[in-house]
């Protein structure tokens, strides 16, 4: 990696702009809400390696396609219904320059491809190993590597509007768990609670703790995608991504 890359002190500042809320931040409060994933949130964890997008990563494998264990086949909708938000676009490209998991080859010796693993809310290819490749006379890719997200329609300040329901701004999760079927459990570190007053005002408040649970397909059915593109160096896409109808617990 580059020492640019890393952005160490963006990072020490965003560290202190976060301690500082923190310190005065309040409970989130349970209920429904609209839900806003900044960047910042739904990246990398210790346990799970793609952050929320861990069960799209998992469900991408062409054994487990092989094996009847997948959730959807290459060429249908990654959703149960059509999606009423942004359909999701979703590739794999170990060659981006300096990127944490970029390598010529995977640990095999097998070159490491850039593929697309969902097209506009389509499963469109898998994660392919070098047994994978061998039993279905297919072309090894190297696996997921760093992914890259495709842009959305909206502003990120359209997004970041609360309407009927409050708006639940996420700046960090303490903990993601994710399930290979889709499920997620996310606790909330560090946030905004954004809601509109009987005048029409915006209030905003600090805030931190709180879960929110469902699946990540379901919640794909109603997203939103900022225009806006962020790099975190594993991960290129959207800035921000909205659920709505969500709920806090």
């Amino acid at each position: 990696r580059r020492s640019q890359d890393l952005k160490l002190l963006s990072h020490f500042h965003e560290a202190r702009r976060r301690s500082l809320a923190d310190a005065s931040a309040s409970q989130t409060p349970t209920g429904p809400c609209d839900l806003l994933l900044l960047s910042s949130a739904y990246g990398r964890q210790a346990k799970e390696e793609y952050g929320i997008w861990s069960p799209l990563v998992m469900q991408s494998s062409a054994h487990r396609a092989k094996a009847g264990m997948a959730r959807y086949q290459l060429g249908q909708s990654i959703t149960s219904e059509p999606p009423g938000g942004e359909p999701l676009t979703l590739r794999s490209d170990g060659a981006i320059p300096y990127a944490p998991k970029s390598a010529p080859f995977d640990d095999y010796g097998q070159a490491v491809r850039r593929f697309s693993l969902v097209e506009k809310g389509v499963a469109a290819g898998q994660s392919i190993d070098h047994r994978d490749a061998a039993r279905g006379s297919l072309l090894s890719n190297g696996g997921v590597r760093n992914l890259v997200v495709g842009a959305g329609t909206r502003l990120l300040a359209e997004l970041e509007s609360p309407e009927d329901k409050p708006l639940l701004v996420v700046h960090a999760l303490g903990q993601v768990h994710a399930e290979v079927r889709g499920g997620l459990c996310l606790q909330v570190a560090s946030g905004q609670w954004l809601r509109r007053d009987a005048a029409g005002g915006l209030e905003r408040k600090s805030v931190r703790g709180g879960v929110l649970s469902g699946n990540i397909y379901q919640w794909l059915q109603d997203a939103y995608f900022s225009r806006e593109l962020g790099d975190e160096g594993w991960y290129r896409g959207p800035k921000a991504i909205r659920f709505n109808d969500r709920r806090v617990h």
